[in-house]
């Protein structure tokens, strides 16, 4: 733990890991979770945590538990229906509302990666900040189509809530789990799920892809700054 500290310290020495929780952080903040299901006031639960959390294992034990359908922000960005979901109904009907969001889900399933680049290079160069929009319209408009549901009850899991719906959540009302986790660990899983369960496979693949490990850190200590943010935030507002 102390040379994973100290190799933290060095990449950011503005910072002290372990007081940021990326060496300790396994907090999970609970919020209005009473005010979700069945004639309560709330249809959607939000969990939210950096990638490799375990979120998605609490969703589904929460989605058990409730009888509730689940949704994930990564089927929704990337258009990733590796299980059986009820995202895909959603999805259906932002596409017909963004188009841009239509065609960037169609490149991605085809891997037309050239025409994604061009489409994507092509409005950020009119608004820098357009992607975060785009994927902040979609998931809100998603969440409005689910609380219009109100014969279902839903979760929705993912390290984009707290990205792109921190101005739309209303911690005073909203129902939400937001897992803590550190960065180490986080990292650790994330490696290891990379690899389909198989660290040093994983640990590979990583390297091959990313030819830098340090690049992997900071994506992960850059989300769990942001998502420290957003926790706080929720907790104030909650207050």
């Amino acid at each position: 733990i102390m040379g994973i500290e100290s190799f933290l310290t060095s990449i950011y020495p503005e910072e002290t890991p372990a007081q940021e929780g990326l060496i300790f952080n396994k907090d999970v903040l609970t919020i209005n979770l009473d005010k979700f299901g069945y004639h309560q006031p709330n249809n959607i639960l939000y969990v939210t945590g950096l990638s490799g959390s375990g979120k998605t294992t609490q969703t589904f034990k929460l989605s058990k538990e409730y009888g509730a359908r689940v949704l994930s922000t990564d089927e929704i960005i990337f258009g990733d229906l590796t299980h059986n979901t009820d995202s895909y109904r959603f999805m259906e009907k932002a596409k017909k509302k963004y188009p841009d969001y239509a065609s960037f889900l169609a490149y991605r399933q085809a891997k037309q990666w050239t025409e994604f680049s061009k489409l994507r290079d092509a409005r950020k160069k009119e608004d820098p900040k357009y992607m975060d929009k785009l994927w902040t319209s979609v998931l809100t408009y998603i969440c409005d189509l689910v609380k219009s549901d109100k014969d279902h009850l839903y979760i929705l899991e993912g390290i984009h809530i707290f990205e792109f719906l921190k101005d739309y959540i209303d911690s005073r009302t909203d129902s939400m789990v937001i897992r803590g986790e550190s960065v180490v660990t986080a990292i650790n899983r994330y490696i290891r799920r990379a690899g389909s369960g198989n660290w040093f496979r994983g640990l590979w693949r990583e390297l091959i892809q990313r030819k830098d490990l340090h690049e992997l850190v900071y994506w992960e200590y850059q989300l769990d700054k942001e998502l420290n943010e957003f926790k706080k935030k929720m907790q104030y507002d909650h207050e």
